[in-house]
C-alpha cells in the first residue's frame, strides 16, 4: 500500500487547465486525491496565484514559490529559476515521499539533505531532444542561441538524474532514450494523465484541422509544411486555429483559398471546432514527449491524422491514422474525407481509451514506485 501524504512539485500551477502540461499536472493530482492520498502541492509561478480555491479541494496545502530569472553557466536555466529555499524548508518539515513533476523541479536533487528521501520524478520529455527540436525550428539567431546553450546544459543533467533517481516518463519512447543514452536503471512509462470526458460524435465533419500554439516555433513549422505540402494540394476545407499567429503565417493562410485561419479561439470554440471536424491533422517535428493536443482530439474529435513523432508515446496505435509523407497524408485524407465516422469505432476508441488509458490506473502506477 503506498504512503497517504504525499509532496508534488510542479514545475507551473496546474490550474486553470489551458495547455499541454496543465492536463498532466492538474488530472494526475485530482487521480491522487481520489485514491485517497493527502497531497501537499507546491507550484512555480511568475506571478501571483488565484488557483488555489481550486486546488485546495484536491490538495491538503497549496503553496506557491516565485520563479525567478537565474541563469547559470552549470544548471539549466529551466531547473535554476526554479530553486527556493522556502520550499527546500517545507519538503524537509517532514519524511514524505516526493514527485518532482517535470525535470524542472529538480533542483533539490543537487541537495544532499535529499538524498534519503524518497524521491521520484515524472520526465515530461527528454527535454534535450525539446530542446533541440527547439533550436531547428526557431528562426530567431538570439534564441537558437539560447536553445543550443540549454540543451548542452540539459544533455549533461538529464545524464546526473538518469544515474541518480527514479524516473517515470509519458512514453516508452523516451523511457528506451534515458536507457540507452543515459544508462538509466530506475525508469519506466505510464502515459499522460488526461481529461476522462469522452465527447467524440459520429457521422461526418466540415472540414480539416490543424490546431496548437502557433506562436510556438515548432508548430508554426508543423503549419507551415502542411499548407505547402499537403492544404494547398487539394481542394478540400482546412481550418488552422491557435493561439498568436505570426504575420509570415497569417499571409500564408491567407493566400490559400481553401484554408481558413481562426486566431485564438476561446476553449469553447475550440472544442466545437475540434469536434465538428472531420479529421484533426496533426503531425509533430519532434519525437519526444506525447503529444497532448493528439490526446485531446483523440478525446474529441472524429478521425485523427498524424506522423511517426506524433505517434511516439501511444501505446494503441489504434487510436489515430498516421502518415510520414506529404503524399501519404493526402492520400489518407481524400480517402476518409467522405467516410462517416461510425458508432462501432466510437465505442472502440472509447473502449481503448477506458482501458489502457484510465488514469486510476496510472495513478495507482505512480504510486508504486514509492514502494520499490
Amino acid at each position: 500500500m503506498w504512503h497517504k501524504d504525499l509532496h508534488i512539485v510542479c514545475l507551473k500551477v496546474p490550474y486553470p487547465v489551458k495547455n499541454g502540461a496543465d492536463f498532466e499536472l492538474f488530472y494526475k493530482i485530482k487521480a491522487f486525491h481520489a485514491l485517497g492520498v493527502r497531497i501537499q502541492l507546491h507550484c512555480f509561478t511568475k506571478k501571483d496565484s488565484d488557483a488555489h480555491m481550486e486546488l485546495n479541494n484536491y490538495c491538503t496545502t497549496v503553496n506557491y514559490y516565485e520563479r525567478k530569472k537565474k541563469l547559470t553557466l552549470k544548471l539549466p536555466f529551466i531547473v535554476s529559476s526554479r530553486k527556493s529555499e522556502s520550499l527546500i524548508q517545507n519538503l524537509l518539515n517532514d519524511n514524505y515521499p516526493i514527485l518532482l513533476d517535470g525535470l524542472h523541479c529538480t533542483h533539490i536533487c543537487n541537495d544532499k539533505r535529499f538524498e534519503k528521501h524518497n524521491i521520484v520524478i515524472r520526465a515530461h520529455n527528454v527535454e534535450y531532444l525539446y530542446y533541440k527540436g527547439l533550436f531547428h525550428s526557431e528562426k530567431s539567431l538570439l534564441k537558437k542561441w539560447y536553445y543550443a546553450f540549454e540543451m548542452r546544459l540539459l544533455r549533461k543533467y538529464e545524464f546526473f538524474i538518469a544515474q541518480n533517481h527514479k524516473i517515470v516518463c509519458l512514453s516508452e519512447f523516451d523511457a528506451q532514450y534515458f536507457k540507452d543514452n543515459y544508462n538509466a536503471k530506475q525508469v519506466t512509462a505510464t502515459p499522460v494523465f488526461f481529461e476522462e470526458n469522452f465527447s467524440v460524435t459520429t457521422g461526418i465533419g466540415q472540414f480539416c484541422l490543424y490546431h496548437g500554439s502557433l506562436h510556438v516555433a515548432e508548430n508554426e513549422a508543423a503549419v507551415t509544411w502542411l499548407i505547402n505540402e499537403v492544404f494547398s494540394k487539394t481542394d478540400i476545407a482546412f481550418v488552422i486555429a491557435g493561439r498568436n499567429p505570426s504575420k509570415a503565417l497569417r499571409t500564408l493562410s491567407y493566400s490559400k483559398q481553401n484554408i481558413c485561419l481562426a486566431e485564438n479561439p476561446s476553449d469553447a470554440e475550440l472544442k466545437d471546432l475540434i469536434q465538428k471536424a472531420h479529421i484533426n491533422v496533426l503531425p509533430s517535428v519532434n519525437t519526444t514527449g506525447v503529444k497532448l493536443k493528439l490526446m485531446y482530439a483523440i478525446y474529441k474529435g472524429k478521425f485523427c491524422l498524424t506522423n511517426v513523432n506524433g505517434a511516439n508515446g501511444f501505446l494503441e496505435k489504434d487510436l489515430f491514422l498516421q502518415a510520414d509523407t506529404a503524399d501519404e497524408m493526402i492520400a489518407l485524407i481524400s480517402s476518409y474525407i467522405n467516410t462517416p465516422f461510425e458508432q462501432s469505432a466510437l465505442e472502440s476508441r472509447k473502449a481503448i481509451l477506458t482501458e489502457k488509458y484510465s488514469n486510476e490506473n496510472k495513478a495507482k502506477q505512480l504510486l508504486a514506485l514509492f514502494e520499490k
